[in-house]
């Protein structure tokens, strides 16, 4: 990490708790050529989340997460959000939640970001800009009417059909980039593709995640994808692989050219824990496990996605 990164990520922390409360008198749509950045706040579960303003007020608590794609919000924090959509049932991994799908606007705070240049192997930010209301195009939202499971999450979804990122960038290619500094401290930067971060690796999606290689240096027919998922704090691997692994040490996943190492420890059941999930054949990669590194997206028009991982200097 370089000198310039901490005061960033101070002063973002900073602006995340002191975001006015009012709706923003004039919100503007995205310009299609800054690059925005967004702050996020760390809850006790190491889980980075952002705010947004929904109908007529800023409501906090909203996962990022590269696992899904649709925006949900609880029907008790948006009391106005809930009118008269279809219902359905909505399933993430730790929670599910009986949903009306309502069509809403959002607005968000973020920074304009100047990028700069620098040495080292890993991405450098350069300067933060005024502060800039935008809105986001309205858009389907579940809005959930119960919560079910181990946590009960608002969920802003950065998958490769994002809502959020389709209503805030209609008519261009989309991405994102989430530099993880530390179990404290992460920012999110949302652009077009070409603008500031390019994503030196840059890997395709698929429904499941990440074409697999290798795990620990050598090819595993069972485990074939692997997702990186800032809305998880854990590591949940297939029974077999965690069944291998000793009981602590780092797993090394193969993806291309590029090998993730994945330090882990099995003695820690809190936010950095470990989880055989038997019947899976992908190994999913939380958060708390992805600390250096910057994890992205490029969403292209013709459908087309891809991840991005960089190392953050």
């Amino acid at each position: 990490m370089t000198d310039l990164v901490v005061p960033l990520v101070a002063f973002l922390t900073t602006v995340a708790a002191a975001l006015p409360a009012p709706r923003p008198s004039v919100c503007v749509a995205y310009n299609g050529k800054d690059t925005l950045a967004i702050p996020l706040a760390r809850d006790g579960n190491n889980i980075f989340t952002m705010k947004l303003f929904l109908r007529d007020q800023w409501i906090d608590g909203f996962a990022v997460d590269t696992g899904s794609h649709s925006i949900l919000v609880s029907g008790e924090d948006c009391q106005k959000c809930a009118q008269q959509g279809p219902k359905k049932t909505v399933v993430y991994t730790s929670q599910s939640s009986t949903v009306r799908v309502e069509r809403i606007h959002a607005t968000i705070e973020a920074h304009r970001f100047s990028c700069g240049g620098g040495g080292g192997r890993g991405v450098q930010p350069s300067t933060l800009l005024p502060t800039t209301s935008l809105c986001l195009n309205e858009t389907d939202m579940n809005v959930a009417l119960d919560f079910q499971g181990t946590s009960a999450y608002n969920v802003v979804g950065l998958g490769a059909h994002s809502s959020f990122l389709r209503s805030l960038m209609p008519s261009s290619a989309r991405a994102f980039s989430m530099h993880i500094h530390s179990l404290r401290h992460a920012e999110l930067f949302v652009f077009a593709p070409g603008h500031c971060f390019a994503g030196a690796r840059r890997f395709p999606l698929t429904r499941r995640g990440i074409p697999l290689d290798a795990v620990n240096g050598a090819r595993d027919a069972k485990t074939r994808h692997v997702l990186l998922d800032t809305g998880s704090n854990a590591l949940s691997l297939p029974e077999h692989v965690y069944a291998a692994l000793p009981s602590r040490g780092t797993l090394r996943l193969t993806l291309g050219d590029f090998v993730l190492p994945v330090p882990f420890d099995k003695a820690n059941v809190g936010n950095a824990q470990i989880m055989s999930s038997p019947g899976d054949d992908r190994i999913v990669v939380g958060v708390t496990f992805l600390v250096g590194f910057a994890i992205g997206g490029v969403q292209e028009q013709d459908g087309s996605a891809y991840v991005t991982i960089d190392h953050i200097d």
